[in-house]
């Protein structure tokens, strides 16, 4: 990809996550943040630190962050309804499925829920930023 793509793409998702908070509130931001934490913590290194397992922690702020951010974007407006839903049905879906072994499967069907949700928003987010992405040349 051109560095003028590359540049434009994080430019571009930057903005649109500032944007998206400031619309959110409060909850939308403490949302984002939690998830942002807690994607880094499941995708490092798997570990405890000082006896807490950092990938359950990690799982559990993601799920925590999806619920705020679903309850301040859902006043904002600029997810599909049903986008925010899949967060909050992801987030109990797993708390379920994890917690209870006979119900395991939910934990799967929570990581459908979780990948068409954010194949949803970024859908919208991409038909949005479509007029305003820098025209370049073919080689």
């Amino acid at each position: 990809m051109p560095t003028a793509q590359c540049w434009w793409c994080a430019n571009r998702s930057t903005k649109e996550s500032l944007r998206l908070g400031e619309q959110s509130g409060v909850a939308g931001f403490l949302g984002f943040l939690l998830t942002v934490i807690g994607t880094a913590l499941i995708t490092g290194p798997d570990g405890e630190i000082g006896g807490v397992d950092m990938y359950a922690a990690g799982s559990a702020m993601l799920a925590l962050g999806l619920v705020l951010l679903a309850v301040g974007s859902w006043k904002a407006a600029r997810l599909p309804h049903w986008v925010l839903v899949l967060w909050v049905l992801t987030a109990a879906l797993s708390l379920v499925g994890g917690a209870v072994e006979s119900l395991d499967s939910l934990f799967v069907v929570s990581g459908v829920a979780f990948g068409v949700s954010f194949i949803g928003a970024g859908v919208r987010v991409w038909a949005e930023a479509g007029s305003t992405a820098p025209k370049t040349q073919s080689r």
